[in-house]
């Protein structure tokens, strides 16, 4: 089949890779515009840009999908989308001719938005999932092809989850697509009722109070580390003192913080910090 992608972030990188290993390579692959980032503001491509040049596929960054974006010539058989970061217009849907999919990593229609993963484990599920949609011009409302769940283990933090549901909605994909070519699938409707949603998470989200539950604080490192990251505050010679949280662990319900960077410092055990306070 002829079919593009959608992607930006590494949760499209692994995805790919994935579906590589099935031999699945799109022959297009759409991606946001590069981005300003960093204390230097430095124009920085996003992550699946540097993977398409690798494997030499042709990329688009459009600014805009409604006015900037031409498909190259010829007919396309399917598009998948897998965390694009953009609503996708109606006009663009119409094109290929098995529609667009999209691989959404929570169980639909829990959990519609940019932030399924974080925002499972900040709510402390204890299972959570992989969908394959069919896109349709509202924000993860179209009907499912097909759903895989998986149980969340106490260990489980963002970056392990996103790996293990990017594989394994690209696994589960790659399982249906011959059958969805052949017409063989029936999508059924989410129930909408049921719908939860998401947001974006921003670094001031990261903020952890030593006075909560150890529980509600590790969940929010399960959840936000490295990604916008978790800090808390102690006073220092009077002044509130920033401490970034690089490892942490939960242990008899207490949350345990074991590597940390203080504000202007190299990163040092919890208990180096806590010598030096003395």
């Amino acid at each position: 089949m002829k079919w593009a992608f959608f992607g930006t972030d590494e949760f499209s990188v692994l995805v790919l890779v994935e579906l590589a290993k099935t031999g699945l390579k799109p022959d297009l692959i759409i991606s946001t515009p590069d981005q300003v980032q960093g204390r230097h503001l430095t124009l920085s491509p996003p992550p699946i840009k540097i993977w398409a040049q690798k494997n030499k596929i042709p990329l688009l960054q459009p600014e805009s999908l409604k006015k900037d974006f031409i498909f190259s010539s010829g007919s396309w058989d399917l598009f998948l989308v897998a965390s694009y970061g953009k609503i996708i217009p109606e006009s663009i849907l119409e094109i290929p001719t098995h529609q667009v999919l999209n691989i959404h990593p929570s169980l639909l229609p829990l959990y519609r938005g940019p932030s399924p993963l974080q925002s499972a484990l900040l709510n402390g599920e204890t299972e959570t999932g992989v969908t394959i949609m069919l896109v349709d011009p509202e924000m993860d409302h179209g009907p499912i092809l097909a759903q895989e769940k998986i149980d969340l283990t106490e260990g489980t933090n963002y970056l392990v989850l996103e790996k293990h549901l990017a594989i394994l909605g690209a696994q589960l994909f790659a399982k249906i697509i011959p059958t969805w070519l052949t017409g063989q699938i029936k999508a059924g409707v989410q129930n909408h009722a049921l719908a939860t949603y998401t947001r974006k998470f921003l670094k001031a989200d990261g903020e952890i109070n030593l006075a909560d539950s150890g529980l509600t604080n590790y969940h929010k490192y399960q959840a936000l580390h490295p990604r916008p990251g978790v800090f808390t505050y102690l006073n220092h010679k009077k002044q509130p003192l920033r401490i970034i949280i690089k490892q942490a662990h939960l242990e008899a319900d207490q949350f345990i913080i074991d590597r940390v960077i203080p504000e202007g410092r190299k990163e040092i055990t919890w208990t180096e910090f806590q010598n030096g306070l003395k």
